[in-house]
């Protein structure tokens, strides 16, 4: 690589903008995790075993070393972390940036706990509702304090619901996303209005959802 290059590549990763090469597929997350960096604290937006994105109001500095600190549940991962790329996302209200970060020196016991919290995310941002003689339900797990979702997307498949945690509103096309505080019995409802709905009905009933977001969102 020439030394032109080089500093041009520089540059791009100074600035956020360099191409990332993952040889780890990273998770990214449809909940809201709080992290530490260092001394600042921000969300988790992906994570693999190899990095991370974090979302905060602080500027960190490309290549500064950072102390990487995750809990959830039972787990609590500390790692140490180069800073790849810092970018500014938001200026109003409050400067937001998306800081990218390598994990470094990571032991054999750092990297199987952040299997097993990839693997916990994925189970509480999906949870399936099924039909029973009383109507459809769900296994019931308590959602830790460290994830919040502001919607609930319901997705039909086949003969089951699939239920995700996401931040976005949007309106699947085959089911319905509601606030995240619905509760679970009119979740239920919906579920049954839906099956029991016409292609018009299943419409209307996709439009009630997206105003009950509207209004959750204009209440925050």
């Amino acid at each position: 690589m020439t030394g032109r290059r080089m500093t041009m590549t520089r540059l791009l990763r100074r600035l956020g903008l360099a191409k990332e090469r993952r040889s780890e597929p990273r998770l990214r997350l449809t909940v809201m995790v709080v992290v530490g960096i260092s001394r600042h604290q921000g969300s988790l937006i992906d994570i693999s075993k190899k990095g991370a994105s974090v979302q905060s109001f602080s500027a960190l500095k490309p290549d500064e070393r950072v102390l990487f600190t995750l809990r959830f549940r039972h787990l609590k991962i500390e790692l140490n972390g180069i800073v790849r790329g810092c970018r500014v996302v938001a200026i109003n209200p409050r400067a937001t940036y998306i800081s990218r970060l390598q994990f470094i020196d990571v032991s054999e016991v750092a990297r199987e706990s952040l299997e097993e919290f990839m693997r916990m995310i994925e189970e509480v941002g999906r949870r399936t509702w099924k039909r029973t003689k009383d109507g459809y339900s769900r296994r019931t797990a308590g959602t830790p304090r460290e994830i919040i979702a502001v919607y609930t997307q319901l997705v039909k498949r086949d003969s089951i619901w699939e239920e995700i945690l996401v931040f976005d509103p949007e309106q699947p096309e085959d089911g319905v996303t509601l606030p995240s505080g619905t509760p679970t019995a009119e979740i239920a409802h919906f579920c049954e209005m839906y099956d029991a709905a016409d292609a018009a009905g299943r419409t209307l009933l996709r439009q009630q959802a997206e105003t009950l977001c509207n209004v959750s969102e204009d209440a925050q």
